[in-house]
């Protein structure tokens, strides 16, 4: 620790092992090797302070002087007092008149920081780390740049074994102080280890906010980690903040580009973004590097798909946003999505008195043209804008599968004119066709949304699934 290496002075250790604990006295150079060896002795004492930090005519380190590096204008009168009182302290004498003195500014002016330097100084020449430590944590934090706390602080904390928040305030100084580099070197590892296993708690237990704030920790202790890094990312993703998953992603895959796992994150977020190329690209780079993976190989079939969806006009492509398609929506899909509803000639479509002064009135009529979806013949209503099930949905892309490959053997046993009226046997259609993975996932009466919708088209349209 800093007050058992190269805090106190030999002086002042062995002073108050002997019983004159408020000497801060400082040891000729022909004595110095004589005292080091009756430090050795004393038992809690750390190793000698190297001659380098505590060389002839230097006073006890602990006494910095409580104005250094501190940002504000001072009262005269109030800084005149606190250095009288440090000053006091530097030549030798009591601490308690110094401590009172302290006190009595900081009653005046609870703001005047200096004060609470040299009080937090005094504390801790009386054994008191944990005072100094809760005294100068606030002023370290709200004075970054304010030295003499930041010094006393990380003595402070390493004397309680606080390693982080020694770390942290030594960071704050630098260079600035003798021994201050020097030990932030020596505590650097074990910080950066504690500190990412509060994050990894903090991110197990979901709780995001201290999560940030150990993250935050890291970028200052091990910025360029790689470990840093990822650690970005896993919170981005676990709390669900994209824009910041994928800048993080994007710096990792840039760092190690053969790494699956983050290179297909990164193209699902671009594609999800609207990057369709550029997800795409890395997606076929990884699927020629695996081509026996047939799950990505889907994916890249996805993607490709999705980038084709892309061409259609701006109103279309918006329709994969949206949470929960009408009927009218899921007829706009279709037309433009298979191309015989567009040409086929127009011969006898069922009537539907409630489309007529409808805005997408054509595209619906071409859907009821080729018996795509169907209309209530009783009343002679399509419903427009009530919610499409994800029966009508299968019903639909098996309907058009029926017309593209009639002797479909996944078609066998049912006419196409039944799907949707037969729920079982149209669930079951649609699993041996390849619309669903199992009949658990026809859920026949659930809205669809617009990506929903979109996947089981790229499924539905696929010409060699199911036959």
């Amino acid at each position: 620790m800093l007050a058992g290496g190269f805090v106190l002075t030999l002086g002042c250790i062995a002073g108050r092992r002997l019983g004159c604990r408020h000497r801060a006295w400082v040891p000729d150079p022909r004595t110095f090797a004589a005292l080091a060896l009756l430090v050795s002795g004393c038992a809690g004492v750390g190793a000698p302070v190297p001659e380098s930090v505590l060389g002839p005519g230097r006073v006890d380190p602990v006494l910095v002087d409580p104005f250094l590096h501190f940002p504000l204008e001072t009262s005269t009168a109030l800084g005149g007092r606190v250095r009288e009182a440090f000053d006091e302290v530097k030549r030798g004498a009591a601490l308690g008149p110094a401590r009172d003195q302290a006190l009595a500014v900081l009653e005046a002016d609870p703001g005047f920081q200096p004060a609470a330097v040299l009080a937090a100084e005094i504390d801790f020449l009386e054994h008191r780390a944990a005072r100094a430590r809760d005294r100068l944590q606030p002023v370290s934090e709200a004075f970054p740049r304010y030295h003499a706390a930041s010094w006393v602080l990380a003595l402070a904390a390493d004397e309680l074994g606080d390693v982080v928040l020694a770390y942290e305030a030594l960071t704050r100084i630098g260079a600035a102080l003798p021994g201050a580099a020097q030990r932030a070197s020596e505590l650097a590892p074990r910080a950066v280890e504690i500190t990412r296993k509060r994050f990894d708690q903090a991110l197990a237990s979901l709780h995001f906010e201290a999560a940030h704030a150990e993250l935050d920790r890291l970028r200052t202790f091990a910025g360029d980690d790689p470990s840093t890094l990822e650690a970005t990312w896993r919170l981005a993703r676990a709390a669900g903040e994209t824009g910041d998953e994928r800048a993080a992603l994007e710096r990792l895959v840039a760092a190690a580009p053969e790494r699956r796992e983050t290179v297909e994150r990164l193209a699902e977020l671009e594609i999800e973004a609207g990057s369709l190329r550029a997800g795409l690209a890395r997606l076929e780079s990884l699927a020629d590097h695996y081509p026996e993976d047939r799950a990505l190989g889907e994916r890249v079939e996805r993607a490709k798909f999705r980038w084709r969806f892309e061409n259609f006009p701006q109103a279309v492509r918006a329709l994969a946003r949206v949470p929960e398609l009408s009927r009218a929506s899921f007829a706009r899909l279709v037309f433009w999505l298979v191309p015989q509803v567009r040409y086929a000639p127009i011969e006898a479509p069922p009537v539907a008195t409630d489309i007529l002064d409808h805005a997408q009135r054509n595209e619906i009529v071409r859907v009821l043209n080729v018996g795509l979806l169907d209309v209530d013949r009783s009343v002679h209503r399509f419903a427009p804008e009530r919610p499409v099930s994800r029966l009508e949905v299968l019903a639909a892309l098996l309907r058009v599968r029926a017309r593209n490959h009639p002797n479909a053997a996944c078609l066998a046993g049912i006419e196409p004119s039944r799907f949707g009226r037969q729920v079982a046997r149209t669930c079951d259609a649609a699993v041996r066709c390849g619309l669903l993975a199992e009949s658990a996932d026809c859920l026949a009466a659930a809205p669809v949304s617009g990506d929903q919708a979109i996947e089981l088209f790229r499924l539905g349209l696929s010409p060699d699934l199911g036959d």
